[in-house]
């Protein structure tokens, strides 16, 4: 009997041991891995990777400079430039970071964004006619689900989206030019500031909060600080609270 307790204690001794030994194997590549993200060339390396997927989803040119992948569910791109499919540029962003919520992708399907943010975008989007595609519209397609025999739904959650020194610039190219006239066939808005949350987002209702927005436009439209909430489905939207 002594024999077999001695046995057993021995057997446990190294089942614990195996899994100490598991537990840090574990702490350890892991902690490696972050380790090697820091560095600038796998961050160069895995910001060519990314870079190279994109062209393929999108079928048009992107650049990425580096790529920082953070702790877990954080992640930081830098230098990203996209082409319209003419060959064109159409988005530069000096920054843009996230931080998302795995579990609830994972077990819910709802893309929840607990925070991100765009520094330094310039996007210049624009339409031939109103019967032609615009630049942008590849992406608004990208987005598509390719298998046609199902549907799944948007539902996306994003917590607080912080967008800074940002341009876009939109152009009708067959509409005439009024200057010195405010013309939504030709927008061209600098210095664009916000501070978003989106509560929900789905295929039929959208609920958001402008915490502030800010910006100006070519012709003299210079608006600080507006703030709203805003709920809409596909026969109302209401906006409450809105301070300009």
């Amino acid at each position: 009997m002594q024999q077999k307790n001695s046995s057993f204690a021995l057997a446990l001794k190294i089942l614990k041991t195996l899994i100490r030994w598991g537990v840090w194997t574990a702490i350890g590549l892991y902690l490696l891995i972050i380790i090697l993200l820091h560095l600038s060339s796998v961050q160069h390396f895995v910001g060519a990777q990314v870079a190279g997927a994109l062209e393929k989803k999108l079928g048009t040119k992107v650049k990425i400079e580096r790529v920082d992948l953070g702790f877990l569910n954080h992640f930081i791109v830098d230098g990203l430039v996209i082409n319209d499919q003419s060959g064109k540029q159409m988005a530069k962003a000096s920054r843009i970071a996230a931080k998302i919520d795995i579990l609830s992708l994972i077990n819910g399907g709802k893309v929840r964004i607990s925070s991100a943010q765009i520094f330094g975008l310039n996007a210049l989007l624009y339409q031939t006619s109103p019967t032609d595609k615009p630049n942008f519209q590849f992406l608004i397609d990208s987005l598509k689900s390719r298998d046609t025999t199902r549907h799944t739904p948007l539902n996306l959650n994003l917590q607080s989206l912080i967008i800074r020194h940002s341009n876009v610039r939109y152009d009708l190219l067959s509409a005439p030019n009024t200057p010195n006239k405010l013309n939504l066939n030709h927008l061209n808005v600098t210095e664009i500031s916000g501070h978003i949350d989106i509560d929900t987002l789905t295929d039929s209702r959208i609920c958001t909060q402008i915490h502030s927005l800010s910006f100006n436009e070519k012709q003299g439209l210079n608006v600080q600080n507006l703030r709203f909430k805003l709920k809409a489905n596909k026969q109302l939207a209401t906006i409450t609270q809105l301070f300009v």
